[in-house]
């Protein structure tokens, strides 16, 4: 076939596929329903993912919160490797090292720790509301 004759038939069959004539309409089996401004509204409220999200920001921020108050852990430390002598008369072999540590918690640290952990859920709580807001407008 000639390259004329294949753009016909293309343009025929894309035709014959988006004209009216060739869908079957499909008949409406129910009849519409009607919703209140209120149910609207409460649907949107109760729906909406970004107003999931911005819940779920807050419950993080109180989750921090929690962290900030709580006491740092001791921290565990192992270390292992090979000695190579690098003169003579040294001797070679297995190296090991243990390290146990615990950070000093001084109180002015964790007050500004917990204070901005609560700016943080205060910051997350008004882009909750500001989300809300932004739905209703």
């Amino acid at each position: 076939m000639t390259p004329n004759r294949l753009n016909y038939l293309f343009c025929a069959c894309l035709l014959g596929a988006i004209s009216p004539a060739g869908r079957a309409e499909t008949p409406v089996s129910s009849p519409a329903t009607h919703y209140t401004l209120g149910q609207l509204t409460a649907l949107a409220l109760e729906n909406n993912k970004g107003l999931q999200a911005a819940a779920d920001q807050v419950e993080a921020a109180r989750a921090g919160i929690e962290t900030a108050k709580a006491f740092p852990n001791p921290e565990f430390e192992m270390m292992r490797g090979s000695l190579r002598a690098r003169q003579a008369g040294v001797l070679e072999g297995d190296s090991q090292a243990v390290w146990v540590s615990q950070r000093i918690d001084y109180p002015w640290v964790r007050s500004a720790r917990v204070d901005a952990a609560d700016a943080g859920a205060d910051a997350a709580r008004a882009a909750q509301t500001l989300s809300r807001n932004e739905l209703m407008a």
